[in-house]
C-alpha cells in the first residue's frame, strides 16, 4: 500500500478508484492553496509516497533532484478523460518507482466510457 496526495486539480473520485492504497486529495488536507513548492514540501513531511497531478508548471518551477516522491503527471484532468483511463493510472501507480517521474497521456476515447 502507497500514501498517495492527489493535487486539487485532480478530479476527486480518483481516491476511490485507486484500492489498496491510503489516497488523500489535497482538499481534505485543506492544502489547496499551497503553492507547487509547499505543497511538495508538505506532501514529504506527511510521507506520502506518490502525488499525482495534471500541473504541468511543476515539472518546470521545482527542483526535482532532492525528491523523495514520486510524482505521475496526467496530461488532462478532465473527469470524463481521466475516467475512461483509470486502469492506466492505476498501472502506473503500481510500477512507479520511488521518487520516479511518469507522464501520463491519457488516451481519448470516442462515446460513453464504461465502468464507474
Amino acid at each position: 500500500m502507497r500514501r498517495i496526495l492527489l493535487d486539487q486539480n485532480i478530479p476527486f473520485p480518483v481516491a476511490r478508484q485507486l484500492v489498496g492504497h491510503d489516497v488523500v486529495h489535497t482538499s481534505q488536507r485543506s492544502w489547496g492553496h499551497l503553492t507547487n513548492g509547499d505543497l511538495w514540501a508538505a506532501a514529504q513531511r506527511n510521507s506520502f509516497d506518490i502525488m499525482i497531478s495534471a500541473d504541468r508548471g511543476i515539472l518546470h518551477e521545482q527542483n526535482h533532484t532532492n525528491r523523495k516522491i514520486a510524482l505521475v503527471m496526467l496530461d488532462t484532468n478532465r473527469w470524463p478523460i481521466v475516467r475512461q483511463n483509470l486502469e492506466a493510472i492505476r498501472r502506473t501507480v503500481a510500477d512507479i518507482e520511488p521518487a520516479g517521474l511518469i507522464t501520463v497521456t491519457l488516451e481519448r476515447r470516442l462515446g460513453r466510457p464504461p465502468g464507474p
